[in-house]
């Protein structure tokens, strides 16, 4: 027997290693309710992983079903109940009120069965009142309104008639009274008027119950034979390797830790996998050795098989992603529970809501546990919205917004967890995004441009911490690799030096040893994250410097020094069919560079232009000066850049586009067929080439020795406007 008080260490040694899954069923109830309550609530918070599991438990439905049986197998109170047909009858007579068939302990079967599940991603089911979980699993469309209704008013019906039984002799009692005197005092405390018209509404309320528990823990895996392309499927000449593969399929899945009296119950996961096979239009054998080495990554056994074969749906959701997209199927490998955040409702409401879906991140106060948690939150959100643009339920401009949010909200959480680490309010530091981040455009591979600003040289200590701090956590790279790679080249101290600037010096900076390339750098730097008022002043400096007028002739030659720059080490010309969407002449880099000399030589003139976010800025250079179709250029490059990243395309020509994507992709840009896309992809470069060749028309020509020779110095700054 263990003593009544124990060490919290003895107690989470006890919980973590030696429990019972009854004991975690108990520990969902439990709060501190007197004593120290700063040790218990620590002590709670240790066990939140142990209580909440983040991956999908269904084992929980075992546990739970084979703890309910033991329950009915060998509770003296229900000693009478065993010895009666197992069926609900009308009469009730010693019904058990909390234990029996249909009562109290098989709804909170059902929803302790659900929170376990669920709760350890959704935190808002975290919620020990019976009745206040079940309307949460209604609200996150775990449960079906009209089911959770219904389960609550049985569930009011049964306590309060468990609460009134025990009134009686005043004593905890469960079993409803079989004497006539006493249902008579039953029915006065309950205030009813007839024994029959009561046992009628418990009957009804208890089959409900009992059918929807049955509903909950039935095994709901098929026997069924495999069906569709699966015949095919075993025609197929196969490589070795495959071969050997779809022999261990057809064993059961055995070779993934899946028992040998459970193999028979996945037959219909076989004709799943078949279809999807054929569907994707990748060779079977290497689909099939792709698909293995998923597999593999998955926990040994039943338990992930048997969810895939219950829900078809995540076939749909994995096999075209991991046999076509690669930086799906990266992200598959390295965090493979991905499997368990497609089973949820709410990827399926295209509308995105990273606030409720990060929520179990911060559940836990371990720093290391919100390390693991933040890399997996990231992976699941990349991976769906991968999926949504994939399936055609969100566009290609919609992805990258999406992307964008995702990436300003998790260094919001990633800020969050380096305050409570270090016991501060809010952060020392703003967060200036630059690059596709500033941009609103994050893409596939995309990684994050960032420049940490500090509110003044005295606190710039504690600012450079809390960003070692914070790029510790960002970039190490643990079982889940990295949250984001972060880019923070751009600062004023370059490569290296400390991580954070002050305001003054940032301000100094620019304004007195900046180069005119860093102010191009700094056309799509906006505040993302961090402190507000900090971020606000930051935004500020920056608009100042880039309505401030500059020497002209400087400007020109930097543009000419840092286009040849650009066109000698980073873009090269291509052949006309060529995916390459950023690196091509006049690609997505030309124009963004394009757009920014355009937006640095024009500020002076539109001041306004200075607080406009990027695509605003381009709608207002397309609508205001002579290159009229920048913008929707621009914007196409981004669209097809996703797709090209999305589907590993870089290197390849759009004959290399799988048939189904690229019917996909010209559907979300509005063109008929591949000819027109080559024609899209030539005018566009093209158009791109001439913009730059008329933006540097009327400026005053170097020659390539002047070139070569100029030095970029800090920005001369004029007194007057240019022209």
């Amino acid at each position: 027997m263990n003593p009544l008080a124990m060490s919290s260490a003895a107690g989470l040694q006890f919980y973590w290693f030696r429990s019972l899954s009854w004991h975690r069923l108990a520990m969902i109830k439990a709060r501190v309710v007197a004593g120290d309550r700063q040790a218990g609530s620590a002590f709670l918070s240790e066990l939140d992983s142990f209580i909440w599991r983040i991956n999908l438990d269904y084992r929980a439905l075992d546990e739970l079903a084979e703890l309910k049986q033991k329950i009915n197998l060998e509770h003296p109170a229900l000693r009478l109940a065993r010895t009666q047909d197992h069926e609900i009858n009308p009469d009730c007579a010693d019904f058990n009120i909390k234990l029996g068939r249909g009562g109290i302990r098989e709804i909170e079967f059902i929803v302790n069965a659900m929170q376990l599940i669920w709760a350890g991603r959704r935190v808002a089911l975290r919620n020990p009142n019976t009745l206040d979980a079940l309307q949460q699993l209604a609200r996150e469309k775990l449960l079906d309104t009209t089911i959770a209704a219904q389960l609550e008013q049985a569930y009011c019906l049964l306590r309060r008639t468990e609460n009134a039984v025990q009134m009686l002799d005043n004593q905890q009692q469960y079993q409803l009274p079989v004497t006539q005197a006493r249902q008579q005092a039953l029915l006065y405390l309950l205030n009813q008027e007839s024994w029959h018209a009561l046992t009628g509404q418990l009957y009804r309320q208890r089959r409900f119950v009992a059918k929807e528990f049955d509903a909950c823990f039935a095994d709901k895996t098929s026997k069924a034979q495999p069906v569709a392309n699966f015949s095919r499927l075993l025609a197929e000449p196969l490589n070795p390797a495959a071969a050997e593969i779809l022999d261990g399929w057809l064993n059961g899945f055995q070779i993934y830790g899946v028992a040998n009296y459970e193999a028979d119950q996945l037959n219909a996961l076989l004709g799943y996998l078949a279809d999807e096979l054929f569907e994707s239009g990748v060779p079977v054998s290497e689909a099939i050795i792709k698909i293995d080495g998923f597999f593999r990554l998955l926990p040994s056994g039943m338990q992930y098989f048997r969810l895939l074969q219950e829900h078809p749906v995540l076939i749909k959701s994995m096999i075209r992603p991991l046999l076509i997209a690669p930086p799906m199927a990266t992200l598959l490998q390295h965090s493979p529970h991905i499997v368990d955040a497609l089973i949820g409702s709410e990827h399926h409401n295209h509308a995105f809501n990273p606030q409720s879906r990060s929520a179990f991140v911060l559940a836990s106060r371990r720093f290391e546990v919100r390390a693991e948690r933040i890399r997996r939150f990231v992976n699941e959100e990349l991976y769906i919205s991968y999926l949504e643009c994939l399936r055609g339920n969100i566009s290609s401009t919609q992805c990258l917004q999406r992307l964008t949010r995702l990436a300003e909200h998790t260094l919001d959480l990633g800020l969050a967890i380096i305050c409570d680490e270090m016991q501060l309010e809010i952060p020392p530091i703003a967060v200036m995004g630059l690059g596709k981040l500033g941009m609103k455009s994050m893409s596939p591979l995309s990684d994050l441009d960032l420049i940490f600003i500090a509110g003044s040289i005295d606190t710039i200590e504690q600012a450079n911490r809390f960003a070692r701090r914070f790029q510790h956590l960002m970039e190490t790279r643990m079982k889940e690799g990295i949250a984001y790679e972060m880019d923070t080249r751009l600062r004023p101290s370059g490569r290296c030096g400390p991580p954070t600037v002050s305001l003054d010096s940032f301000a100094k900076y620019h304004q007195q040893r900046a180069h005119n390339w860093e102010h191009i750098a700094l056309i799509p730097a906006r505040f993302v994250a961090g402190n507000a008022l900090i971020g606000q002043q930051a935004s500020e400096i920056r608009q100042r410097l880039l309505v401030q007028p500059r020497d002209h002739q400087q400007f020109v030659n930097d543009d000419w020094k840092m286009l040849d720059r650009i066109r000698q080490q980073r873009t090269r010309q291509v052949t006309p069919d060529s995916l390459a969407v950023k690196l091509r002449r006049g690609g997505l880099m030309e124009a963004d560079y394009l757009t920014a000399c355009i937006a640095v030589e024009a500020m002076p003139q539109h001041p306004d232009w200075a607080a406009l976010d990027y695509s605003q800025l381009l709608e207002a250079i397309s609508n205001d000066t002579e290159y009229t179709e920048l913008n929707n250029i621009v914007q196409f490059w981004r669209r097809l850049q996703l797709w090209v990243r999305l589907l590993g395309l870089e290197s390849s020509t759009v004959e290399d586009f799988p048939a189904q994507a690229l019917d996909d992709f010209l559907a979300d840009v509005g063109l008929a067929n591949p000819a027109e896309l080559l024609e899209r992809i030539n005018d566009d470069a093209n158009r791109i080439e001439r913009y730059l060749d008329r933006f540097m028309q009327d400026k005053q020509l170097v020659t390539t020795e002047q070139l070569n020779d100029w030095q970029e110095q800090a920005v001369l700054w004029s007194s007057s406007l240019p022209g």
